[in-house]
């Protein structure tokens, strides 16, 4: 994510010294213990939106009685780059 300080300060400030002066905004008073004359709220912007992982559908041929040992995963991805995960669950056998 990115932040972009919007007000006269030319300064950089990082993510804590956003949540500190969105601190001092709520009106608690720092601003008048610390003299502090201005404060602006500042704008985030975020780069990008987290986008669903795309799952392909998986098949596997086995012989009665054999393990599957496969990878679920191998034909599947997430568009940002982020891990993705299986979760196990117990077959039911069919009707």
């Amino acid at each position: 994510m990115s932040y972009t300080w919007t007000g006269n300060n030319k300064t950089t400030y990082q993510s804590y010294d956003l949540l500190a002066l969105q601190w001092i905004y709520g009106g608690d008073g720092l601003a008048a213990n610390y003299g502090i004359n201005s404060v602006h709220g500042p704008t985030l912007s975020p780069n990008s939106s987290n986008h669903a992982p795309t799952a392909q559908a998986d098949s596997f041929s086995l012989l009665e009685d054999a393990q599957a040992v496969d990878n679920v995963l191998s034909n599947d991805s997430d568009p940002d780059g982020n891990s993705i995960t299986a979760v196990r669950s117990t077959v039911a056998h069919g009707p």
